[in-house]
């Protein structure tokens, strides 16, 4: 199995629709954080732009900012702080993650790319039904996977189950075919991939001798089970699924991932507008009161 490297750049991870956001903090932040220096810019200079954003570049280049009394932006500076908080754990998080998990990968995903691919064999176990099922095959895909990567000496084919599922971690070019290989999952030290494509499908049976009693009880309860839909539910319910991914790619983060942090964002500016409005208001009746007196 060939395994995925991780990705040749790290800033791919949020995504074209994940920089929107991001990059909306950034240029929020950095309107929140100059705000008053904009309104103390305007004050002495007017309205000259050169002055502002000379003023604006120097208080990000000083080493300590002054923090305005405002209690309106005070709560702004809050939420941008917060917001670009969880956006950089966010973000991190997701390059752990990306740094970290391995994927493995076949370079086929059917019997059919297993054939043109050849550079795996395919092993079975020598006293299955399954090896002679592909050994004694006249035509068809069987023949052809026979003929092109299975070997023709029977003692060169795991014996037992186990002994063949072990055969996947000594070479990286085995395929192996069991009915019942997930049953030894637990016991195996290495990782493996899934082949997609449903090889076969096969029905176990239960064998009675004539005249057992058995017979009827095993019918009978079978056939309640019919009735009830059980057994339709145990077919759907482990019907293969081919909707099985080999590689997986990465996930680009759009808008609804960070909508919980955006909701909070908004729910300060919101605050902060009505705070400023009570302020505005309380001022200009201050303002009246104090006329009235004079």
């Amino acid at each position: 199995m060939e395994e995925i490297t991780v990705p040749h750049t790290v800033f791919c991870h949020l995504g074209n629709p994940g920089w929107v956001p991001t990059s909306s903090e950034c240029i929020s932040g950095l309107l929140f954080e100059n705000s008053h220096h904009i309104e103390e810019c305007i004050k002495r200079n007017g309205f000259s732009v050169r002055l502002c954003v000379s003023d604006m570049v120097g208080s990000a280049l000083q080493p300590k900012d002054g923090v305005p009394r405002s209690v309106t932006c005070r709560l702004v500076y809050l939420v941008s702080c917060l917001g670009g908080i969880l956006l950089l754990t966010f973000y991190s998080a997701k390059i752990i993650s990306v740094m970290t998990a391995k994927y493995n990968k076949l370079p086929f995903t059917s019997l059919k790319g297993l054939i043109e691919d050849g550079s795996y064999k395919l092993t079975i176990s020598r006293n299955s039904n399954e090896y002679f099922m592909f050994a004694n095959a006249k035509s068809g895909i069987y023949k052809e996977m026979y003929d092109t990567v299975m070997s023709h000496n029977p003692d060169d084919m795991p014996a037992t189950t186990y002994e063949g599922s072990k055969m996947i971690c000594q070479d990286d070019k085995t395929v192996i075919i069991f009915s019942n290989l997930f049953s030894y999952t637990t016991s195996i030290p290495c990782v493996f991939a899934v082949v997609p494509e449903v090889i076969y499908q096969f029905s176990q049976h239960y064998l009675f001798q004539k005249g057992s009693p058995f017979t009827g009880i095993v019918s009978r309860k079978l056939l309640k089970l019919a009735e009830s839909g059980v057994i339709k539910k145990i077919i759907r319910d482990n019907k293969a699924d081919n909707s099985f991914e080999t590689e997986t790619n990465d996930i680009a983060v759009g808008l609804t991932n960070v909508a919980p942090i955006f909701g909070i964002l908004g729910a300060g500016l919101v605050m902060a507008v009505l705070l400023l409005g009570v302020e505005l208001l309380v001022h200009h009746l201050q303002g009246e009161v104090s006329e009235n007196m004079h």
